[in-house]
């Protein structure tokens, strides 16, 4: 195990996170027990707008009655490998082989799929994410048109791009088939045009297609689903733009762009947490 402590990535995705917080102690990596009602977990004593010379890592404990700093290192390569030998050997949860992999998802730098203790985030295949128009915009297209077999309407060729927590952008598309359609209106447009105006909209995309929830496991879970869905859990309540079309009967309204930051999202269904990568389920995709 001391060959990471020493790793160049590791250190690097352990500075990255820790420089985005706001205020000292407030991000707590690793973050474990170590004996009855105490947690240590390796903090930083800085926020996002300190430079690293003023920055230092703490190693601290917390407990009810509050936080206490067990012991301090210098913000540099050195002082975290020594941070995290300190760290391991007072912490009495896990042993070195379940520490060690802690450490390694922690290196993969995927802050979407790791949470902060080093555990890759999972959800079961009950899970869903639910949009929801929070605001009304306008479409080209007549509202007589959508509405003429509006029992008939559904969604497709659905897309959204939402910040994962990093410096980029995620997009995600789901299939048609594993997007359920739970509410849709429509009036005209106020600017005297026969064109539509959306009023609301509610869906649900799930992992698979919802009819097939009972016959499917947690293996069947994509990536990108996976992905979305714990920023969802964690800190994303809204998505910066989504594109779809609507099937009205035999219509397809193609193209519509709902603009930027109009539709909430939340995640529903139960979450957790585990120790190994799943990532190699790829391999796995020549199903019969």
């Amino acid at each position: 195990m001391e060959e990471i402590f020493k790793s160049e990535r590791l250190r690097d995705e352990f500075f990255y996170r820790l420089g985005q917080q706001g205020e000292s102690r407030l991000i707590q990596l690793l973050r474990l027990e170590a004996k009855p009602a105490h947690q240590v977990a390796i903090c930083m004593v800085g926020d996002c707008d300190t430079a690293d010379s003023d920055r230092r890592l703490v190693v601290t404990d917390f407990s009810g009655s509050g936080q206490k700093d067990l012991n301090e290192f210098p913000f540099s390569g050195d002082g975290l490998a020594d941070a995290i030998r300190y760290h391991f050997g007072i912490q009495a949860e896990d042993s070195e082989e379940t520490y060690l992999a802690r450490l390694l998802n922690l290196e993969s730098g995927d802050t979407s799929l790791v949470d902060d203790k080093g555990s890759r985030i999972e959800c079961e295949i009950t899970a869903f994410v639910e949009l929801e128009l929070k605001d009304h915009f306008d479409i080209d297209v007549p509202v007589a048109k959508i509405c003429e077999r509006s029992n008939e309407i559904s969604i497709e060729d659905f897309s959204l791009t939402y910040d994962d927590g990093s410096d980029n952008y995620e997009s995600f598309s789901p299939s048609n088939e594993h997007i359920q359609l739970r509410k849709i209106e429509f009036c005209a447009a106020e600017d005297g045009s026969e064109n539509g105006r959306i009023t609301s909209l509610l869906l649900r995309i799930y992992p698979c297609e919802p009819s097939l929830l009972s016959s499917k496991s947690e293996d069947d879970i994509d990536g990108d689903f996976k992905r979305l869905h714990s920023c969802a859990t964690r800190f994303l309540d809204e998505v910066m733009s989504v594109e779809f079309s609507i099937r009205s009967g035999e219509a397809l309204i193609e193209g519509i762009d709902s603009g930027t930051d109009v539709f909430g999202i939340k995640a529903s269904g139960s979450s957790g947490s585990n120790l190994e990568d799943d990532d190699n389920d790829d391999s796995d995709d020549d199903d019969d």
